[in-house]
């Protein structure tokens, strides 16, 4: 799987793929929404449930390192430091 084949997927198959091949990284909350991030085949994907009724809002993919910034504070470094 591609990032290119992946975002031209509909919806409902891209949750097929993350939940079936994905995999899970770590999770963030934000006011509106509990965001998701997972691994697949090189690329990332983040998916955005609204907190409200945990419905999905967004299914967001890319491969760049700047878009995992949100997440980099959730990485524990002592025991690497040890």
């Amino acid at each position: 799987m591609t990032l290119q084949h992946f975002n031209a997927l509909n919806q409902e198959k891209q949750r097929w793929w993350v939940l079936e091949r994905g995999v899970y990284l770590c999770n963030r909350k934000t006011r509106d929404f509990t965001v998701f991030l997972f691994q697949l085949d090189g690329f990332y994907i983040e998916i955005y449930f609204y907190n409200a009724d945990d419905t999905v809002f967004l299914i967001k993919s890319f491969d760049d390192m700047d878009s995992l910034e949100p997440y980099l504070t959730q990485i524990n470094l002592t025991p690497l430091l040890q």
